[in-house]
């Protein structure tokens, strides 16, 4: 797997269908972590780096999984495990969030609706992603005002088909 900023991660999976298997260690990924935003920061200087696509999830080993199939299609991908401040959005200019409705203790819709009220917010694409009934997802989408939703467990290669999808939005292609 790459990070934003191009580090290699060493991984063991196994898939098979959506019945994932796979082998990690909370250390690897907190190093793993800190190692791609510490060097992404610093590749964030250059003006023609590739559009990010963030991904925000509570439970870790999803979070690690997301990311690391994003990266695999060839996307560059910022992960984290708590909302991001929209300081942290504007420094970043993600070409999408997928956001957690159930983020911990915090609020994916009300983060939702925080970051669409701010003035770069508008722009920015959400995509809510849950383990909650669809119908309930859909208005929690509707609510905040997110561009749309992914109902837990989700097909991995539409979420990359979908995240390319903004990723060439953006590019004006």
């Amino acid at each position: 797997m790459r990070c934003s900023s191009g580090c290699n991660v060493p991984v063991a999976l196994q898939s098979e269908g959506l019945n994932l298997l796979f082998l990690r260690s909370f250390r690897r990924f907190r190093q793993w972590r800190v190692l791609c935003r510490s060097l992404s920061m610093e590749s964030q200087d250059s003006n023609n780096a590739p559009a990010t696509i963030m991904v925000v999830d509570d439970d870790r080993d999803l979070l690690w999984l997301l990311c690391r199939q994003l990266g695999k299609a060839g996307l560059e991908v910022e992960c984290h495990a708590s909302a991001p401040s929209v300081a942290l959005l504007e420094r970043v200019r993600p070409a999408v969030l997928f956001l957690d409705v159930e983020i911990g203790q915090e609020n994916g819709e009300e983060v939702c609706g925080r970051i669409k009220a701010s003035p770069s917010g508008p722009d920015l694409p959400v995509i809510l992603i849950s383990s909650l009934p669809q119908d309930s997802l859909k208005a929690a989408a509707e609510r905040c005002g997110a561009n749309g939703y992914l109902a837990k467990p989700f097909d991995m290669q539409g979420m990359a088909r979908l995240a390319k999808y903004y990723v060439n939005a953006r590019a004006g292609h």
